[in-house]
């Protein structure tokens, strides 16, 4: 995504990539927010914490520790635009598909656009979902083609044709 990016809009448009294996609570206690908003973002896609946070990080906590983050990155820039993605989906998972349930509802309350690639996915309770998957150090994370769906959904948002 970064590269289609930086093609599509040229010197107008400079792509950093920022990944972070904590729970939400982790990410602001260990003050790597200060270090994303030494960046001075205009526009921050985030994919909260949601993932991290399952069964470690109440769903209230988890959207306070997001606001918080919007809240550092927009003093920092007043002009800056957080929109949210919700993290891969899980094969038939109980609780988590609520946190993302909720994730989604909280970005409409709270006014922040909130871009559903799960749409593009197969439905995460049938058997399908697992082509896009792989388990990796104890955790789901989309695969190669996992990444494909993703990629093309967040490119048919960013890059019109």
């Amino acid at each position: 995504l970064k590269h289609s990016l930086e093609e599509a809009y040229g010197d107008t448009i400079e792509v950093e990539v920022k990944r972070y294996e904590l729970t939400s609570a982790e990410f602001l206690s260990e003050e790597k927010l200060e270090e994303l908003v030494s960046f001075q973002p205009d526009l921050t896609l985030l994919e909260p914490f949601t993932l991290m946070d399952n069964g470690l990080v109440m769903i209230s906590n988890s959207h306070q520790n997001i606001d918080a983050i919007r809240s550092e990155l927009s003093e920092a820039n007043p002009e800056h635009v957080m929109l949210l993605q919700p993290p891969n989906p899980l094969y038939n998972a109980n609780y988590y598909p609520v946190q993302v349930d909720a994730l989604k509802q909280f970005a409409e309350e709270e006014e922040i656009p909130y871009l559903n690639h799960w749409t593009a996915w197969p439905d995460p309770e049938s058997k399908e979902i697992e082509d896009y998957l792989v388990e990796q150090d104890g955790t789901t994370l989309p695969n190669e083609k996992g990444h494909q769906v993703w990629y093309e959904y967040l490119l048919d948002y960013f890059i019109a044709d």
